[in-house]
């Protein structure tokens, strides 16, 4: 049996997060999966904060640090640049998800536009 589970330097995987009806749109996304002690590092940095709005600062910064790419527009309709702030003003049901799926504790969704091979790779992997 042969696996592939070490994430390799540069290694980036696609995300989705599916709309939820009167919660938030969709997210597409591009990311680099935390690695353990990324993670750690993370929520015990998070903890150490004196309120909760630090927390938050926190898991944003180390989703922004995380993600290539991502579907957010500005008021423009220009791609929305990948800040801490801007992922901290995210819905909190997204903010979580998307934290859950970059710390590798959650999988993502499959986008609707898929391909049959994306599909499959996103199965094997499940």
């Amino acid at each position: 049996m042969q696996t592939s589970n070490i994430y390799r330097d540069g290694y980036t995987k696609p995300g989705f997060i599916s709309p939820v009806e009167g919660l938030h749109g969709a997210l597409e996304f591009r990311f680099r999966p935390m690695l353990s002690e990324e993670v750690d590092a993370t929520e015990e940095a998070a903890g150490k904060q004196p309120n909760k709005k630090g927390a938050v600062v926190v898991f944003a910064t180390a989703i922004a640090q995380k993600l290539t790419e991502w579907s957010e527009v500005d008021d423009a309709g220009k791609p929305a640049a990948i800040t801490a702030d801007a992922v901290r003003r995210l819905p909190p049901a997204m903010f979580g998800r998307l934290y859950r799926i970059i710390a590798g504790v959650s999988p993502s969704e499959m986008p609707p536009h898929a391909t049959a091979e994306e599909m499959d790779d996103y199965t094997r992997n499940l």
